[in-house]
């Protein structure tokens, strides 16, 4: 009994890291994709009209 809870707390802990993993993963497709557009607006916006 006391091996299954600990495999089930085990594969909470997994869960949660692959969680936070897929966060950090999402924030960073995020803000590279939020950083292409003002990058594009800050070079056009550099020349003259």
């Amino acid at each position: 009994n006391f091996q299954f809870r600990n495999g089930r707390y085990q594969d909470s802990i997994k869960n949660d890291h692959t969680k936070k993993a897929l966060a950090i993963f999402h924030t960073q497709i995020l803000i590279f994709f939020f950083s292409l557009p003002a990058s594009d607006c800050q070079s056009t916006s550099l020349r003259p009209i």
